[in-house]
């Protein structure tokens, strides 16, 4: 079974949903949503609630209207969400390799805890050939389900079981991010990364091989991405780039305040401890931690960027040095996760996946 927390909901403000064409022409799935899916009651797998922002309406338009595309838009990018992960589910269980491979697009990137990433459907194969065999089932949770028309992302739980099952122990679990693009009515996976929670983790992820770090990011490797996202691509990446830029120095001199100033008030974070955070008032606490690294010197290597009308996702390599004796901290993946559209980007979220010490 899967874990608590499968089935999502979400929450709908006014400035959710932009656009300058008329409502009246859009398919309801290509209208903006953004919604927050981490309540208590999903967490705990209790029935999801509907905050008050839920029944905001899209300006310009009548309350049941508004309320009825948001609805319609929410129920879309839910439930192809759950097809998709309901069906790698399925395949990884199965060892069906090939099955499990056609989920995910020619260009995808998968990350996991060991700090391998490997980049296209190609190498993806060849490791999923090995590794599967090494372990069980997987079964995942949606925390965050977040998305703009042809782009969504899942923030959740994993669990994986070893080769025999979750009564030997040998398992291992944590949380994962998961990115969705659709081209021609269908949704693949974009990107996948997995961030152990054991300190040590019990699973080998990297079976034998040595993985290359992915090469500095290229835009002209998005030359076969879907037409009707390229445009987006190449238009968000410079101020997405300068955004990191913005992130590296705020970061790296301590200032908590400029860090949020740059983001939405629904900011979240998983940190480099594997904290899970919502909101400005909680990330910045926990910013102005001794434990959070915050303040120490952080690079960012961009290694891969994919964006839609409203949400953009910055895949980077980091490397976190202590600021006074210039030792290693800690290094692996991060993303970062970017709201809104031209030159008018803000931070919506940070998910740390350091790589395990166990491997």
């Amino acid at each position: 079974g899967s874990l608590p927390g499968r089935t999502g909901s979400a929450s709908n403000g006014p400035d959710r949903a932009r656009s300058d064409r008329p409502l009246s022409s859009i398919a309801p799935h290509r209208l903006r949503w953004m919604g927050l899916a981490v309540l208590g009651g999903i967490v705990a797998g209790l029935p999801a609630t509907t905050s008050p922002a839920a029944a905001q309406t899209l300006p310009g338009i009548g309350d049941a209207k508004g309320t009825e595309i948001n609805s319609e838009y929410l129920a879309f990018l839910r439930d192809s969400s759950r097809e998709v992960m309901a069906r790698w589910e399925d395949a990884w269980f199965n060892d069906r390799v090939g099955e499990l491979t056609e989920l995910y697009a020619h260009n995808a990137v998968l990350t996991t805890p060991d700090g391998g990433a490997r980049r296209g459907d190609v190498r993806i194969s060849a490791y999923l050939s090995q590794f599967l065999p090494r372990v069980g089932g997987v079964t995942t949770s949606s925390v965050i389900l977040d998305g703009s028309g042809d782009l969504a992302f899942i923030y959740g739980r994993y669990q994986l079981e070893g080769a025999g099952g979750l009564s030997e122990g040998t398992g291992d679990q944590g949380d994962h991010l998961t990115v969705l693009f659709q081209h021609r009515r269908q949704w693949t996976i974009r990107n996948q990364a997995f961030a152990s929670k054991a300190q040590t983790s019990e699973i080998p992820w990297a079976p034998g091989e040595v993985e290359e770090p992915l090469p500095p990011l290229d835009l002209s490797q998005f030359s076969t991405e879907a037409v009707d996202n390229v445009d987006w691509l190449t238009k968000l990446y410079p101020t997405a780039s300068s955004l990191t830029v913005s992130f590296n120095d705020v970061w790296s001199s301590g200032n908590v305040g400029g860090l949020l100033s740059f983001s939405t008030d629904d900011l979240f974070m998983r940190t480099i401890q594997g904290e899970f955070l919502v909101g400005k008032e909680a990330v910045g606490e926990a910013l102005r931690s001794t434990d959070a690294g915050f303040g120490n010197t952080i690079y960012l290597g961009p290694v891969d960027f994919t964006a839609s009308t409203m949400v953009s996702i910055l895949h980077a390599r980091y490397y976190l040095e202590d600021r006074e004796t210039g030792g290693a901290l800690s290094q692996g993946t991060v993303f970062l996760l970017l709201e809104g559209s031209g030159n008018d980007l803000a931070l919506r979220g940070m998910v740390f996946a350091p790589t395990s010490p166990g491997n």
